[in-house]
């Protein structure tokens, strides 16, 4: 019986601990747990170059989830040491790992049609009631499920569905993560053992490349195109959001859907189109899937209420 509780004592000791241990003081420069006029100054020589900040310092400093740490950071934490701000206690980050080392062969057109249409699938959404909302694109990056799409796609809907190109459904059951500044969305499925993307990386300007999504509700439509920019800052988004231009059409529809290069790696995600210009579209790099925080999944009613935070001027 005395080994029986103290097991049970032992557990709950370790949980509590992990549990303590995978979350820290945002702010706390010099992990005191306290939030100090000292820890304001660090992070103030952080901003200013004076000392070199480590990744774990980063993270602790960077108050606005910026990566970086800025003056406006320690002023939040000068704030907050002065008790004019509550401390914030966060959970360390998680996040889907990717690699962008995939196929090494150039395909034919044909060939990476085919493979893309395996992870490739198109988004329904749903009011409360069941009534349709939009139609978007997303692809799958992980054999248990996971996908990725826009988060304008997903951000209003109570329910979705994901159905691939020969007909099978999946209920989209839970957001993992998503960014609405960078308009990603990593959804969990009730799929298993499905294809999935590779990634690829080192894009150029001139670099063919290729769509896969349902523009206007025609599932399944492919087109060709080049890369016409690399790392376009759009200044009328305010958003600092580096993108891939593209000039392979697309149209509503093919929100959240992969652009692939010519060995067939995923390299960016649909995210918008200038619609009063031909062929001007825009990608998120794939490398932006990496930096989404999924430690804290939610239910889609539960994002809707968070949608009206979305500020980016979506055109698909």
């Amino acid at each position: 019986m005395k080994k029986s509780l103290f097991f049970i004592i032992t557990c709950i000791f370790l949980t509590v601990f992990a549990l303590c241990t995978s979350a820290y003081l945002v702010g706390d420069a010099d992990g005191n747990g306290r939030v100090t006029a000292s820890d304001a100054r660090a992070a103030l020589r952080f901003a200013a170059s004076l000392d070199l900040p480590t990744e774990r310092l980063i993270t602790l400093c960077d108050t606005n989830s910026d990566g970086k740490v800025s003056a406006s950071d320690a002023r939040t934490i000068l704030r907050t040491a002065a008790n004019l701000e509550k401390p914030v206690t966060k959970n360390e980050d998680k996040t889907f790992e990717i690699t962008t080392d995939g196929n090494t062969e150039i395909k034919t057109p044909n060939e990476i049609y085919e493979d893309a249409k395996s992870f490739t699938c198109e988004i329904r959404t749903y009011d409360k009631n069941g009534i349709a909302l939009t139609v978007g694109t997303g692809f799958f990056i992980s054999s248990d499920g996971i996908l990725v799409t826009d988060f304008h796609v997903i951000s209003t809907a109570s329910s979705a569905v994901a159905i691939m190109s020969d007909g099978r459904k999946y209920s989209i059951t839970s957001v993992l993560g998503y960014d609405s500044r960078k308009d990603i969305a990593l959804l969990s499925t009730d799929a298993v053992n499905i294809p999935f993307a590779a990634f690829g990386k080192g894009v150029k300007v001139g670099d063919d490349i290729f769509v896969l999504g349902s523009p206007k509700g025609y599932t399944g439509t492919f087109s060709r195109g080049c890369v016409s920019a690399v790392d376009r800052v759009i200044s009328g988004l305010g958003n600092g959001i580096k993108y891939i231009q593209i000039t392979a059409p697309v149209s509503t529809g093919n929100s959240g859907g992969p652009v692939l290069d010519n060995k067939g790696n995923v390299i960016g995600i649909v995210a918008m189109s200038h619609n009063e210009a031909q062929n001007l579209n825009f990608a998120v790099s794939v490398e932006e899937i990496g930096k989404i925080d999924i430690s804290t999944p939610v239910t889609l009613p539960e994002l809707a209420k968070d949608a009206e935070d979305f500020t980016g001027e979506i055109l698909l």
